[in-house]
């Protein structure tokens, strides 16, 4: 094995390494400096070892078939194919999927990450046949609702990230082997009262992001029986004051996320009343008067995180 950690390889010096150390079986190396990621037909590698990379451009791993690594990407690469490499337990792209890909022969796949247009039923086909998945998220694909019925047949998830898919209902209800979430993100979906009944009865339930969802009273009323979580976000789905106090009071919440809600007395007032679990608060600057800013960060027990913030394809 080698252990190349502590040299910061750059651009393609990737390949070269793999040339001049071709005997090698086992390789850890610092990615975040590397652009090109190759390997072809090279049946000696069984374990490698990256860090996240930040630079890549090119990723190109074909015919690995005893290969064991993992690959998270900070940012997208102008090119990705990923073939026959059955060992590659997780994949990450913190950005829009590039337009010049392909993946096929995935097999031991545990978590995976992407989003955007450029992510279609091809690609989420080749996800989805990867029954080990732990954890999985689709950010704003383009994916249609048959791909995402396939979700359903995950039995070991426990994180799932479905913002802007066509989830509905009726699509999640047909997911009957996923029962032990712990955390949940239908952000921009049409997803309705009968989805966060499903969710209520996942006893592991922590974490659940619902930014921007169509609030009626079924849902609403149905929200208040997500007493198992600790996180909550709610962008722009401000609930009645009742419900929210319903929450907090009977709940467990720790932190919720109030970006894009209507901060008067009532709600200010529900806040101080109920909210002494609340530890971290999120509201995007400039939202806030001076006086409510005050009175939030006055409140000793609460951490408010009142900053623009980017999230990524992860969500969580």
């Amino acid at each position: 094995s080698l252990d190349a950690r502590t040299v910061k390889l750059e651009g393609e010096q990737f390949v070269e390494l793999l040339d001049q150390f071709s005997e090698v079986d086992e390789l850890m190396v610092e990615g975040s400096e590397i652009s090109s990621l190759e390997m072809q037909s090279r049946d000696r590698l069984k374990l490698l070892r990256v860090s996240p990379m930040s630079k890549i451009q090119t990723v190109n791993l074909v015919d690995q078939p005893r290969l064991r690594t993992s690959l998270q990407m900070l940012s997208a690469p102008d090119q990705l194919r990923i073939e026959n490499v059955p060992g590659l337990v997780g994949l990450s792209v913190e950005g829009p999927w590039p337009e010049a890909s392909k993946i096929v022969g995935l097999r031991d796949l545990e978590w995976f990450t992407g989003g955007g247009a450029e992510l279609e039923d091809k690609i989420a086909d080749q996800v989805l046949q990867c029954t080990h998945l732990h954890r999985l998220t689709f950010a704003y694909p383009s994916i249609t609702p048959q791909t995402l019925r396939k979700v359903g047949q995950l039995e070991e998830l426990v994180s799932l990230a479905l913002p802007g898919t066509p989830a509905n209902d009726e699509l999640v209800g047909s997911w009957e082997n996923i029962n032990d979430l712990w955390e949940a993100n239908f952000d921009d979906t049409d997803v309705g009262a009968e989805t966060i009944i499903w969710l209520t009865r996942m006893s592991s339930l922590r974490r659940v992001s619902l930014n921007r969802i169509h609030l009626d009273q079924s849902v609403i009323q149905a929200l208040t029986a997500l007493r198992q979580i600790c996180e909550l976000h709610l962008e722009h789905a401000q609930i009645p004051n009742d419900a929210l106090a319903f929450l907090l009071q009977k709940g467990h919440l720790e932190v919720m996320n109030l970006t894009g809600w209507k901060f008067d007395e009532e709600l200010m007032e529900t806040l101080e009343s109920h909210g002494s679990r609340l530890s971290h608060l999120i509201v995007r600057d400039g939202e806030l008067d001076s006086k409510i800013f005050r009175r939030l960060i006055d409140r000793k027990s609460t951490r408010l995180n009142s900053s623009h913030t980017v999230i990524s394809y992860a969500v969580f």
